[in-house]
């Protein structure tokens, strides 16, 4: 259908409406450009205009659309019509607007009409999501510098107290009395909705609340369907600027069903956010708890529960997981550690309350990254180091609160598989638990996950002396044989069509699958060209560039700070002292960071940065050996196998030093 034909249908369905006689072609106002495409007016005999309209098809979150309807906002404030009207062939977008207002009046349905006779149910999750969008593009037009995560909390309020006052009867009235009528609210909130309790539900910005039940007033929310609570959830996710990424139902639907979640099975999400994969795990009939430490993702997620009918499935948490769950918790491995009493969600016999005596079947997890916490927080891992990365910690509690054979489900990042700083976090989940399936995927093949990261389930059993992993690799790239989405992938693993990869939980140093196989691909060769192999920790000292940039010094040494090939004599001077590491002409440099790896020699002491590792040997021909083999095919292989990173590629020390290389000590 084009649009004149849409048109058509639009004036057909005004005049059933209204009567034809009170529709007209819309007509350019005066000295400007602004013409809508029908109007109604007051009476048959056409005098004053009631209600301006412009038709639209298409997305409506294009930037026609929005250029309509901010056309008919000009509209009105320069004539004495009240109401407009941007039609699509999914929404009705009626509103008023007055000379006085900041933000329009959403109406529910079209004015002075016998289906004008009270409020609505939101129609659909696509009108849902088109009025939040309206409301989130309006509210960052008039306030730009408060437009972030504080926003979104009083949106998710004024909705809560909106859909208290429809039980308890009272019309909010959006006039100056506002603040007054939600004090009067306050207790009620708190008592439905007992998360709410000890979470302040003041509102920051009062004109928000306004805006919100100006956009949401004439709806019936108590009365929407449940699957509407989708269209708010997948608005915001990818809106960064309204607070930390959410994962989309996209991701979380296969999550949930990696870890076998089934009806009665209680989960626990530890880092809930939004609450999307407690939703995801409700809707198989489990009992869910979500703890989430932010006070504003924790209103969301109440009212998404509320709306979406599960709040009585899912007992959301605001607290830190990990003072909560070491209330009463030894971090044993016990099924029967008994967790303290935590709160609850809305009125419901949540007989999954975290206060029960057992734990969890199954938990689904998508940490928070980027952080650290102290690691005496998480005394499961024996840290030698005084803070650990925060989603580590996750992982490690969480598997110490899981019921033996349950199982974890988690989104991490591929330096908890790989990186030197997860070794502990490895060995422990390969000596408390069995890891049954890794399911990588890089960048591109979810829209809302922007690191190389990978999938993984574990289940709480005896780690076996060898264990086997089902692998499958999910990329975009349409060149590759395997699949291009998680759902596919976890078919293969339950189908047993993936592959599976053996290991010695007592020798494994990756858990990287492609990193596992490349290093055993590049063994064999190496052991099929050369009759000794060794580490390469065994022939040389492996030491780390420096990683303060020095001072600059006329009469100091060049200071090599890039992986381009460059003339030393072109470098910089700086100072050596306090530097950790010179490289001599008897040493191989090896690039650690970023691209493509690089191998290089030097005529001079130079000072590298820590881009480089520096291989030092005892003689010039010992080094031109070892240069030699890492810039031969088989040399590079051998060190590409051993890169990992999740944005930035990189090679670890330690890695280096358990690098297989020939020994050219016994005369290979």
């Amino acid at each position: 259908m084009n649009e004149a034909e849409f048109t058509d249908e639009v004036r057909q369905k005004l005049a059933d409406l209204y009567g034809s006689e009170r529709i007209g072609v819309g007509h350019s106002l005066a000295n400007t450009r602004l013409r809508p495409d029908l109007i109604i007016y007051e009476t048959p005999e056409r005098g004053s205009i009631f209600i301006v309209v412009e038709v639209k098809i298409g997305n409506e979150s294009n930037e026609r659309f929005r250029s309509g309807r901010q056309q008919l906002i000009e509209y009105l404030q320069n004539t004495e019509a009240q109401y407009g009207a941007v039609l699509t062939p999914t929404i009705d977008h009626i509103f008023s607007y007055g000379s006085s207002d900041e933000e329009p009046t959403i109406l529910s349905s079209f004015p002075g009409t016998q289906a004008n006779n009270g409020s609505r149910p939101l129609d659909s999750a696509v009108e849902a999501r088109f009025l939040l969008r309206q409301l989130l593009d309006d509210l960052e037009v008039h306030d730009p510098y408060n437009y972030g995560s504080e926003l979104k909390s009083d949106i998710f309020l004024a909705l809560l107290y909106q859909l208290i006052a429809e039980r308890e009867g009272i019309q909010i009235d959006v006039s100056s009395e506002l603040e007054d009528q939600l004090e009067e609210l306050q207790n009620p909130l708190k008592s439905y909705f007992t998360t709410l309790e000890d979470i302040d539900i003041a509102p920051s910005d009062i004109e928000t609340i306004r805006a919100t039940i100006n956009y949401f007033g004439s709806f019936e929310l108590s009365q929407t369907s449940a699957d509407v609570a989708s269209g708010f959830f997948d608005e915001l996710v990818g809106r960064t600027e309204l607070g930390p990424e959410q994962l989309s139902r996209k991701v979380a639907r296969p999550m949930v069903d990696f870890a076998e979640v089934e009806s009665n099975d209680r989960v626990l999400d530890p880092a809930s956010g939004f609450g999307v994969l407690c939703r995801e795990a409700a809707s198989r009939g489990a009992s869910v708890t979500g703890v989430e430490i932010s006070e504003s993702a924790t209103i969301v997620a109440v009212f998404l529960n509320e709306l979406g009918k599960q709040s009585s499935s899912v007992e959301t948490v605001c607290a830190d997981f990990f003072d909560w769950s070491s209330n009463d918790q030894t971090a044993s491995d016990s099924s029967q550690t008994r967790l303290g009493s935590h709160g609850s969600g809305s009125n419901s016999d949540n007989t999954g309350s975290s206060g029960g005596s057992e734990l969890f079947e199954h938990i689904v997890l998508n940490p928070p990254i980027g952080d650290r916490i102290s690691a005496d927080r998480i005394p499961e891992l024996h840290s030698s180091r005084s803070r650990i990365r925060i989603e580590e910690g996750f992982i490690a509690r969480a598997l110490s609160l899981l019921k033996e054979g349950g199982t974890l489900v988690a989104l991490v990042p591929e330096y908890i598989l790989a990186g030197d700083q997860s070794r502990n976090l490895r060995n422990y989940l390969l000596h408390q638990a069995t890891v049954e399936a890794i399911i990588t995927f890089g960048g591109g093949v979810f829209s809302d996950v922007s690191f190389r990261g990978a999938v993984i389930r574990i289940r709480k059993s005896r780690s076996p002396s060898h264990q086997a992993i089902a692998t499958v690799d999910v990329s975009s790239d349409s060149d590759q044989n395997g699949p291009n989405d998680i759902s596919t992938a976890i078919k293969m693993v339950d189908d047993d069509r993936a592959d599976v990869i053996q290991i010695n939980p007592q020798e494994i140093r990756t858990l990287l699958p492609s990193q596992i196989q490349g290093e055993r691909d590049v063994l064999d060769e190496l052991y099929s060209q050369y009759d000794a192999v060794t580490k390469l920790e065994e022939v040389a000292a492996i030491e780390s560039g420096t990683t303060r940039e020095p001072e600059q010094n006329d009469t100091g040494l060049p200071y090599l700070d890039t992986t381009r090939e460059v003339d030393i004599g072109d470098l910089s001077l700086r100072s050596p002292d306090d530097v950790s590491t010179v490289a001599t002409p008897t040493d191989v440099l090896i690039s650690v960071k970023g691209g493509d790896t690089n191998v290089r020699r030097v005529e001079r002491d130079v000072i590298p940065s820590s881009r480089w590792a520096v291989v030092k040997f005892d003689s010039d021909q010992r080094a031109g050996q070892y240069q030699s083999f890492f810039e031969s095919e088989l040399g590079n292989k051998i060190l590409e196998a051993n890169r990992t990173g999740s944005a930035i590629r990189y090679i670890t020390i330690s890695a280096l030093r358990d690098l297989p290389v020939p020994d050219f000590s016994t005369g290979v």
